[in-house]
């Protein structure tokens, strides 16, 4: 060994020694309980030594004591940068969890207090600082995700709240909150997959949710013409949410499963004789199925007019399907309906079955069927 490192090798053992001396000097601060000492001194160490475990453990855990006669902000922020020095050395943590538990702690805490008092980008700030240490020491705590993603979603970090309610999606998390905002989120920004994804989860938990969200959910499956919806979530969503009967219903409709609309539009009759929604609803089912069946007995006689039987059951059924529509609008203009589509629906019927008088009375209450 040469001169020039015999002279390094002393130099680095003095500078060890000397670290050595004051981290004891500071040991023994700490067990006297005198942190302003400690506060007053440690930071010239940290210069010199700036990722220091031991040094870092100390001045966090004089700091998280402190805190209990000073709780300004600046104390905790403080105790968090010597975390945020040595997070990286999992062996310096995990060798003094007690100490960064408790300030896992006193963050959790102060977010909880901006939380109370709804200061959510306050909250936010102290949430995402907990959670920091949280992933770092492994500590099971699915609640602070809870409140974070709230306290997100109230200052519009919807990126941080996805984040945070996903976490406790996948968790198996079963307050209904986060689902709630989740899927009027989804909804509002057209998210479709993401949607069916989280509507699966509620679905499968058994998790109760706003009926609007249902209502919604369902409306956003059927303009994206989904029928495979409609065959995973039926029985699930009708057994549980009473309001979705007309939705359903009408998807059925748009799905060309106009039998099952027609069961569930009979159901909601059975229940509510005056579901006015069931009543039109039915009324406009009937009255498209017999145009429709006009149309085939039109055709079949055009192609073959020897076709006279099937063209007479087939008008049988035309006149069958719009004396039901006109008696279902008529039971529903009866409960005060007042769509102008019912209105003019039910005018065609009486046309189609030939009741003048009818159509006159509907043409002096309503002008615009003139």
């Amino acid at each position: 060994m040469n001169y020039i490192s015999k002279a390094c090798v002393v130099i680095l053992m003095f500078i060890s020694s000397a670290n050595a001396q004051n981290i004891a000097y500071f040991k023994k601060l700490l067990d006297e309980r005198n942190y302003d000492e400690i506060i007053q001194n440690i930071d010239v160490e940290l210069k010199k030594y700036p990722q220091n475990c031991e040094l870092n453990n100390l001045k966090t855990e004089a700091y998280c004591n402190y805190f209990r006669k000073d709780t300004s902000d600046r104390v905790l922020l403080e105790a968090y940068k010597s975390f945020e020095a040595i997070k990286l050395n999992k062996e310096c943590v995990y060798s003094n969890l007690n100490i960064y538990d408790n300030l896992f702690l006193l963050l959790y805490r102060k977010a909880g207090i901006y939380m109370n008092n709804e200061l959510y980008n306050d909250a936010l700030y102290w949430f995402k600082l907990a959670i920091n240490i949280q992933f770092v020491i492994n500590k099971p705590d699915l609640l602070i995700f809870f409140y974070a993603g709230l306290a997100a979603y109230h200052t519009g970090d919807y990126s941080y709240m996805e984040k945070c309610f996903k976490i406790l999606v996948d968790a198996g998390f079963n307050l209904k909150e986060p689902y709630e905002i989740l899927v009027s989120y989804y909804n509002d920004k057209n998210l479709y997959t993401q949607l069916l994804n989280i509507f699966d989860k509620i679905i499968q938990r058994n998790i109760l949710i706003d009926e609007d969200l249902i209502n919604s959910t369902i409306l956003k499956a059927s303009n994206n013409k989904d029928c495979m919806f409609l065959s995973k979530y039926t029985d699930k969503i009708l057994n549980t949410y009473k309001s979705t009967s007309g939705n359903i219903a009408n998807f059925y409709y748009q799905c060309n499963d106009t039998n099952r609309a027609l069961n569930i539009y009979k159901s909601m009759l059975q229940k509510n004789s005056n579901d006015t929604i069931a009543l039109v609803q039915l009324g406009f089912i009937h009255y498209n199925a017999g145009i429709m069946y006009l149309y085939k007995a039109k055709e079949v006689i055009r192609n073959n007019e020897k076709e006279i039987e099937l063209y007479r059951k087939l008008k049988d059924s035309y006149i069958e399907h719009i004396k039901l529509s006109v008696n279902y609008l008529e039971l529903g203009l009866r409960n005060d309906v007042r769509s102008s589509a019912a209105i003019k629906c039910l005018y065609e019927g009486y046309k189609n079955l030939q009741r003048k008088e009818e159509m006159n009375k509907l043409k002096q209450q309503y002008s615009y069927l003139n």
